[in-house]
């Protein structure tokens, strides 16, 4: 028996101890309470944590406050209640009274602990607790998830009160998404204490990663079935769910990162689960490249600079006996799935010939040229002629880490030449690009540049304006670097790329303003022009490398 165990079950032990001395009808009261606030706390859970899932920090933290912070005020609320109506107590034997206040109390205790065991799991934090991980991959189970620790010989207290709501509403379990779904916690979220410890938190770097992401930054592009494919111990049959990721869902901005343990597919008819067993994702440079999850160091990633992540997960369908799944979740987020369509699994992953991306979609080959250098396209990456140093960033956020001193999120507008820089170790030198990607600034300057944004936008202002490689992967703008006459505003966050032309500043025709776009695109890519949504809008043959200031 582990720390962890013994510190959890101490604690239902001293509220057990403390309901023994209150008496048989408090403790029973108590009890009801607590069965009453975990059943609301968990019919209500997903929709709270929806209502807090906006792609931001509050991500990794939505699905255990809302089920912590609810079952919390429920409990309150309940006892409140009980307190005000019913003020008295009721005196039995005292044998009764010490006996029976420690049975409810303990039955309470363990409904509180295993409640507030499973919201705590759903909170980003690292994938083990005092030595104690729970459920997770393991090399020796070749990085399939598996039961690693478990309370022997005490009963794991979320796993009692994933048992206790799972039974009490039948079939289906009562609490969660019943107000919502004739499905309960059983059918809709099966092995709940397993998710909490630890599949939630099994991310890369043993935590450190998102651990939830917003409906809003996740679109299922398809659900296929293969009956020939064989994906796993040479058993044929495979299931295929196809997702894209947008830019709200990737770690600091940067980049799409996750691990096998995050992703499962569910049939709701048996409550059988399986995991992926391969993925495919778009090569460094070119194509669609297919990878086992067969390692715990492996994990789905998305290009650096792209602003999406199209990703195959690829499920062995024997673990389903037969029914169909209906439900994947990514995450932590539960999405419902089609019939799947009947294909070749080879076509779906893009493998054989290459991604279907692998030449650039659109033609520029009629679009305007754009000139490399400062009136066109070209890599500088520099805040001449602002001269800023740390102290004086405004609201930025700089980098100060390997690549130190570089500006990397924020919105401000400096006074033309910036603040005197007091020294040159603090002086930033330009715009920071996550590992694998490099700056790329765009002239975009009206009456000035081969792109007119002034022009742009007066046929497509709702339309993105991005640039596209040679393998049709596209790059949307994260900043821009607008002069004028005395002030320069400078906008950038990989976070939040700009996704509209209209949401770009809008050049003043009096010729003494110039408007740079800022581009992180990845390393060594081939810049085949640029469009607005499908259209092109100019051209270029421009190879991405490592960028330099001045």
């Amino acid at each position: 028996m582990d720390t962890f165990s013994i510190i959890l079950w101490v604690l239902i032990a001293l509220i057990a101890y403390w309901w023994s001395a209150q008496g048989f009808f408090s403790s029973v009261q108590f009890f009801l309470c607590t069965l009453c606030a975990g059943a609301l706390a968990l019919a209500f859970w997903e929709p709270g944590a929806h209502l807090m899932l906006r792609g931001g920090l509050i991500d990794n933290y939505a699905w255990g406050l809302s089920l912590g912070g609810q079952f919390t005020v429920y409990l309150v609320v309940a006892r409140v209640v009980t307190e005000r109506f019913i003020p008295a107590n009721m005196r039995f034997h005292p044998l009764v009274d010490k006996l029976g206040g420690a049975i409810f109390g303990l039955a309470a205790g363990v409904l509180c602990i295993g409640m507030a065991g499973i919201a705590c799991g759903f909170i980003q934090s690292t994938n083990e607790v005092i030595g104690y991980r729970g459920f997770v991959r393991d090399q020796a189970s070749s990085a399939q998830p598996g039961r690693l620790n478990s309370m022997d010989p005490l009963p794991d207290p979320m796993r009692v009160t994933e048992a206790v709501y799972n039974t009490l509403g039948g079939r289906g379990g009562m609490g969660a998404f019943r107000p919502f779904s004739s499905l309960g916690l059983a059918k809709l979220q099966p092995n709940v204490a397993d998710v909490a410890f630890g599949l939630h938190r099994d991310t890369w770097s043993g935590g450190v990663g998102r651990t939830a992401v917003a409906p809003s930054g996740v679109k299922l592009d398809g659900f296929w079935y293969d009956d020939k494919y064989s994906v796993a111990d040479g058993q044929p049959g495979a299931y295929a769910v196809g997702v894209t990721f947008d830019a709200n869902t990737y770690d600091g901005g940067e980049q799409f990162i996750m691990t096998g343990a995050q992703a499962r597919l569910l049939s709701t008819k048996n409550r059988a689960v399986a995991f992926p067993l391969q993925w495919t994702q778009d090569g460094a440079q070119s194509g669609r490249e297919l990878f086992p999850f067969d390692d715990t160091a492996n994990y789905v990633t998305s290009a650096p600079g792209t602003q999406t992540a199209k990703v195959v997960l690829v499920f062995p369908s024997a673990a389903f006996g037969g029914e169909t799944p209906d439900y994947v979740f990514v995450k932590g987020l539960r999405i419902r799935l089609p019939q799947p369509e009947g294909k070749a699994m080879a076509s779906v992953l893009e493998v054989e010939g290459g991604s279907s991306a692998s030449a650039a979609p659109i033609d520029f080959s009629s679009a305007r040229e754009i000139p490399d250098g400062a009136d066109g396209i070209d890599n500088v990456n520099s805040i001449s002629p602002l001269q800023l140093n740390l102290n004086n960033i405004g609201t930025f956020v700089a980098f100060e880490g390997k690549k130190s001193n570089f500006l990397k999120q924020g919105d401000y507008e400096f006074p033309k030449g910036g603040f005197s820089t007091a020294s040159k170790s603090g002086a930033i030198k330009g715009f920071f690009a996550p590992d694998g990607t490099a700056i790329v600034r765009l002239n975009v300057t009206r009456g000035k540049a081969a792109v007119d944004l002034h022009e742009l936008k007066r046929q497509f202002k709702d339309k993105p304006l991005v640039l596209v490689d040679a393998n049709g992967r596209t790059f949307q703008p994260i900043g821009y670097f607008w002069q004028q006459k005395d002030k320069v505003r400078v906008r950038m966050d990989a976070t939040k790329p700009i996704t509209r032309l209209e949401d770009l500043p809008s050049v003043s025709s009096s010729g003494d303003q110039t408007l740079h776009l800022i581009f992180a695109p990845t390393l060594n890519a081939v810049i085949k022009g640029v469009s607005v949504g499908d259209s092109p809008v100019g051209s270029c043959n421009y190879t991405v490398v490592e960028g330099y200031g001045y």
